[in-house]
């Protein structure tokens, strides 16, 4: 009977798979499948459940099982993240493949959003009789018209001269083998999903893929998440009780939750260890509230001394001692990336460095660090009820210049330009730090890009309120200019860049909660605009350790050929980490809240 309804279970998840997997045709389907994006996500998971548990009772054969498990994880991790690498990659092909089509297929992307606003505007007005909302209906259907026609001749281009758009805008999920024939014989991937049932974890290798599920549902992933990211200084939702449990826990304010990270790295990374074994470059690809977490902070042994003391945290096993870590939204935008770097070909003169930081504000100069509870405000308190012409949010410019001050962020560009040997005109500080400075300047061949100021996250639901970055305010907010660098803002930026660091709190990830985005909508618009690796905090950077682990982690990928960004970046995490000249009776850099906010996400590759 068990093996009866584990089979109806499987014919029942796969039955709901083609109908959630299937690819947009037409508008309308194309708008749907956006809006469809989560559920379709619970779909996935529940097949790779109901996979597993057939497996276990052998009800069919694992490895079979393990195919099909690997194809519905990757749909249930498909989201606005990787969307954003498939749009940027899609964009450079279009570049290589002839004149004008870079152009025309940015245009279809801004078409295809204006259709689904048009759509959903169109769908409100039958709310009411009325002959005004007869006539409001007729104008949106000769919009949408207008658009459709549009969309249309491109299209008719698009599959003339640039045959692979469709495909390359909606890849499928990788089969085993073609993952492992992405990778070389130094590389895995490690892919995480939390479900209701357990967390699904697989090692995929130049060997093949391994398969297993722990025990912890995505509540507890969630919960163990919160904890690590409040000990570090993250911006978390807690209850009461959590709340005392935990400031009873640091009673001294510095200690870390080595007992949980490593209950964490258990369920997540230790059933498939074995897999990883003799690998040094590994990509992240995780879901749910682990998407908000640095791997590099789980701890791999059994924690031994004090969670308070330096010499015992730098004696720890972390997880970024025995891997090359970066991130990635899916497989598939590993893929895109690679593919995408195969087909560069020369890009000529390049600039190698651009910043802008330190705004001119008027609130009490900070240091950025482990200051719990005392995180930046969120974006929807700066935003005014105005809108530009392109319907988007103002900001308040008071509010922007009420900010406290950042000067540890001009110390860590001044340090960035001192060792790429730019001039001093490529940062733009102060007064010059401001939104046109970033939006008028030629920033389409500049390999490596740095932002280090305020970042501030948006968990209002109005459509007005956006994440972004904080610039010196101008005077008056206009369209142009308001002080404030929205992700949809970011998103029009034309970047050709190795890689864009954003020295800013909460620049990586969402809160760690349930739900939450695999990388924030601020990540997501700097891949938009061209990015293909991104070094981004998840939460307040320690203006010290800011400077350091960037500027070491450019000074080693400059002086050593033979290192990766990925294992760069391991090496400057690492010393900053062993660096024992700042510990004091109150802290270490030994603390993950010093050495882990950042997080490479991207390929990682030199």
């Amino acid at each position: 009977m068990n093996k009866l309804i584990l089979k109806t279970g499987i014919a029942l998840a796969a039955f709901a798979l083609p109908a959630a997997a299937a690819h947009a045709q037409g508008r309308f389907a194309e708008a749907q499948a956006e809006r469809e994006a989560a559920s379709q996500a619970e779909y996935f998971a529940l097949f790779a459940d109901a996979a597993w548990a057939a497996a276990e009772a052998n009800v069919e054969p694992r490895e079979g099982l393990r195919a099909e498990a690997y194809t519905a994880l990757q749909d249930a991790m498909a989201g606005s993240a990787n969307r954003a690498i498939v749009e940027m990659a899609v964009r450079r092909f279009a570049d290589q493949a002839g004149e004008g089509l870079g152009a025309l297929v940015r245009e279809r992307q801004s078409l295809s959003e204006q259709w689904a606003a048009n759509n959903e505007r169109y769908a409100l007005t039958f709310g009411g009789s009325s002959e005004s909302d007869e006539e409001l209906r007729e104008r949106l259907r000769t919009e949408r018209g207008e658009i459709e026609a549009r969309m249309d001749e491109i299209d008719a281009t698009l599959r003339a001269d640039f045959p692979d758009y469709f495909a390359l805008v909606r890849p499928e999920p990788l089969t085993v083998e073609q993952t492992s024939a992405l990778l070389g014989p130094d590389e895995a991937i490690l892919l995480t999903v939390p479900t209701e049932f357990g967390t699904h974890v697989m090692a995929l290798t130049s060997d093949g893929a391994t398969w297993a599920r722990s025990d912890w549902t995505r509540e507890e992933i969630g919960d163990a998440v919160r904890r690590l990211r409040w000990d570090v200084g993250a911006s978390v939702e807690t209850s009461e009780e959590e709340l005392a449990e935990w400031r009873a826990a640091q009673a001294d304010g510095f200690a870390f939750d080595r007992a949980t990270a490593h209950a964490l790295y258990n369920q997540v990374v230790a059933p498939v260890a074995g897999a990883l074994e003799g690998r040094n470059q590994l990509f992240i690809a995780s879901g749910g509230a682990l998407s908000s977490l640095p791997f590099a902070m789980l701890v791999v042994e059994e924690p031994q001394g004090s969670d308070s003391n330096g010499a015992d945290l730098r004696a720890t096993r972390w997880f970024a001692d025995d891997f090359a870590l970066t991130h990635i939204p899916s497989v598939q935008s590993l893929q895109l990336l690679r593919q995408f770097e195969e087909r560069r070909g020369d890009a000529g003169e390049a600039q190698m460095f651009a910043g802008f930081g330190d705004p001119a504000l008027q609130g009490v100069a900070q240091t950025r660090g482990l200051n719990r509870g005392n995180s930046a405000p969120d974006a929807a308190e700066i935003f005014t009820q105005q809108r530009t012409r392109s319907g988007g949010g103002i900001a308040n410019v008071r509010a922007l210049r009420n900010m406290a001050r950042l000067p540890g962020t001009a110390i860590e560009l001044n340090n960035m330009r001192a060792a790429l040997g730019a001039p001093e005109s490529a940062i733009k500080l102060a007064e010059q730090a401001t939104e046109t400075a970033v939006r008028t300047a030629d920033l389409s061949n500049t390999r490596i890009i740095a932002f280090a100021t305020h970042g501030l996250t948006a968990n209002d639901r109005s459509e007005i309120v956006e994440p972004g970055l904080v610039f010196t305010p101008p005077r008056e907010a206009t369209d142009e200019d308001d002080g404030y660098l929205a992700a949809s803002e970011v998103a029009t930026l034309r970047l050709n860049a190795d890689w864009v660091i954003l020295s800013a709190c909460n620049t990586a990830a969402g809160d760690g909660s349930e739900g939450a985005q695999g990388l924030s909508g601020l990540a997501r618009a700097f891949f938009y605009a061209g990015a293909r690796n991104l070094l981004a905090s998840h939460w307040p950077v320690n203006d010290d350790v800011a400077a350091e682990v960037t500027v070491r982690t450019i000074e080693l990928e400059r002086d050593n050929e033979t290192l990766t960004r990925a294992q760069a970046f391991q090496q400057a995490m690492r010393e900053v980490r062993m660096d024992e000249s700042h510990d004091t009776d109150r802290t270490s850099w030994a603390h993950p809240a010093f050495w882990s906010p950042f997080t490479l996400i991207g390929d990682g590759a030199r």
